[in-house]
C-alpha cells in the first residue's frame, strides 16, 4: 500500500501546496499511453546512441531527426498538435518521463513559472512563446489559460489635431501601450476620438471566448487593486455602447479595444463579451486582416523592391493564413480547462478501476473514505479514465497506434 500511497501524493495533506492546474495536467498526462508511447520510442532511439563512438555527433543528429518524424510525413497533422508533441519531447529530454510524479519531476526542475495566484511552481524548461510563461500540457488547457493571452491596461490617451495621440501607462500591463507606441512610430496613429482614460484590452481574435472573458477578469482583478481607476458602481440594468475603437496590432489576428475607463466595470466586461461574439468576430476580422497585409507588405517590399507588387501582397496572404491556421486550437483544445482537485480525484477513481470488483473495503488505503463509500463511484471511475483517454483518442491515431485504455 506504501507505494499507492506514493502514487497518489495528492491525498497526502502535507503536499496541499503542489495542488495546481499544472500538477494536475502532468498527472494526467504521464498516464497516458500517447505520452507513454513517445517516451518508449524516444528510449528506444536513444539507447543507440554510442557515448565513446567517433561517430556520436551523427547518432545524435539521427535521433533527432526520427524524434521530428514521429508523426506520419504523408498525412496531414494539425500544427497544434505537432507542436505539443514536440513540447513533450522536450519534457522528456529534460526528465519528465512518465515514471515521476510531479514532486519527483519537479524536484530537479530549474526552470519556475507564476501562477495567476501568485504562487510560484517548477515546470519543464522553454515551452514557446506562444505560451506567455503559462503552462501548457494538455490540448484542453488551452480553454482556460495555454495558448490564451490577454493583457489589460489603463491608460491615458491625449489628442490633439495633427499630431500622433500622446500615451501614458498608469496601471496594469505595459504590452498595449508598447503595441500602441510601435503603430505611432510606423506612422500608424489611433484615430480616437477624444483624449481620456481607457481601458485597453489587448487579445487574439481567434481563441476561446470562455479564456478570454476569464482572463479580462484577472486583468481588471488586478487594475481594480490600486487606486488609479476612479470607476462608478456596478449597474446590473446598465448596457454597454461597446468598444470606443479596435485597432489591429503589427501581430497578425491581434487586436487592442477601448474601453472608456469611466465605465462600471460590469458594463466594461458586457462590452468585451459582446465584441468577442462570433459574429461580430467575423465583422471586425476582414477589415483587420486588409490593414495588417497592406502593412505588411509595404514592410516586404522596402527590402524587396525588384519584386511585383502583386507577389509581395501574395506573400503577405499567405503568412496571415498560415498564422491563422498554426494559432487555431483543436476542437478538444475547448472541452473545459483542468480542474485540479476535482480531475486529481477522478483519476484516483481510474486509477482504483481494477480493483472495483471487489469489495470496497480491500480498495487501495490511499483512497479516502468519502470516495470509498462514494454512491456515484461507477461514474467517477467513467470520469477519470475519460481525462486520459480522451488524449489518446486525439494523438495515438496520429501516431499509428491504435487508442486503447491506458489504465
Amino acid at each position: 500500500m506504501d507505494d499507492n500511497t506514493k502514487k497518489w501524493w495528492w491525498f497526502d495533506p502535507r503536499n496541499k501546496q503542489h495542488i495546481h492546474e499544472f500538477s494536475a495536467s502532468w498527472e494526467i498526462l504521464r498516464r497516458t499511453g500517447a505520452y507513454r508511447l513517445i517516451y518508449d520510442r524516444m528510449h528506444v532511439v536513444s539507447r543507440t546512441i554510442d557515448k565513446n563512438s567517433p561517430v556520436r555527433i551523427l547518432q545524435i543528429g539521427a535521433a533527432m531527426i526520427s524524434f521530428r518524424n514521429l508523426f506520419p510525413q504523408s498525412s496531414p497533422v494539425p500544427s497544434e498538435l505537432r507542436e505539443m508533441v514536440e513540447r513533450w519531447q522536450n519534457m522528456i529530454v529534460n526528465g519528465w518521463t512518465p515514471i515521476k510524479s510531479y514532486l519527483d519531476a519537479s524536484k530537479h526542475s530549474r526552470t519556475s513559472c507564476s501562477l495567476p495566484s501568485g504562487q510560484t511552481i517548477h515546470i519543464p524548461p522553454t515551452y514557446g512563446f506562444n505560451n506567455f510563461g503559462i503552462p501548457v500540457i494538455l490540448p484542453r488547457q488551452v480553454a482556460s489559460k495555454g495558448h490564451t493571452a490577454l493583457f489589460v491596461e489603463l491608460c491615458e490617451i491625449e489628442v490633439a489635431p495633427g499630431k500622433p495621440p500622446r500615451i501614458v501607462h498608469v496601471e496594469g500591463s505595459c504590452s498595449p501601450s508598447f503595441a500602441l507606441q510601435d503603430l505611432n512610430d510606423y506612422g500608424k496613429p489611433i484615430a480616437l476620438a477624444k483624449s481620456g482614460r481607457f481601458i485597453a484590452v489587448e487579445f487574439s481574435l481567434h481563441h476561446p471566448v470562455q479564456a478570454l472573458k476569464a482572463l479580462l477578469k484577472s486583468g481588471l482583478d488586478s487594475i481594480e487593486q490600486s487606486t488609479a481607476w476612479q470607476k462608478p458602481l456596478n449597474r446590473p440594468d446598465e448596457y454597454s455602447h461597446g468598444a470606443e475603437l479596435v485597432v489591429g496590432t503589427f501581430a497578425p489576428l491581434k487586436a487592442i479595444a477601448f474601453f472608456q475607463a469611466n465605465q462600471p466595470r460590469n458594463v466594461i466586461e458586457r462590452g468585451f463579451g459582446t465584441l468577442i461574439r462570433p459574429e461580430r468576430i467575423n465583422k471586425i476580422l476582414p477589415k483587420l486582416r486588409e490593414e495588417w497585409i497592406e502593412w505588411d507588405s509595404a514592410e516586404r517590399a522596402r527590402f524587396s523592391p525588384q519584386k511585383l507588387r502583386t507577389i509581395i501582397e501574395n506573400e503577405s496572404r499567405v503568412a496571415w493564413g498560415t498564422e491563422e491556421r498554426n494559432g487555431r486550437l483543436a476542437h478538444q483544445s475547448t472541452s473545459r480547462p483542468i480542474r485540479p482537485k476535482e480531475d486529481l480525484d477522478n483519476l484516483a477513481c481510474a486509477d482504483c478501476a481494477p480493483f472495483y470488483k471487489r469489495q470496497h473495503s480491500q480498495l487501495p488505503n490511499a483512497l479516502p473514505e468519502n470516495l470509498r463509500t462514494d454512491s456515484d463511484f461507477n461514474k467517477r471511475i467513467d470520469t477519470g479514465c475519460r481525462l486520459i483517454r480522451s488524449v489518446d483518442d486525439l494523438f495515438l491515431p496520429l501516431l499509428n497506434c491504435s487508442p486503447k485504455s491506458s489504465i
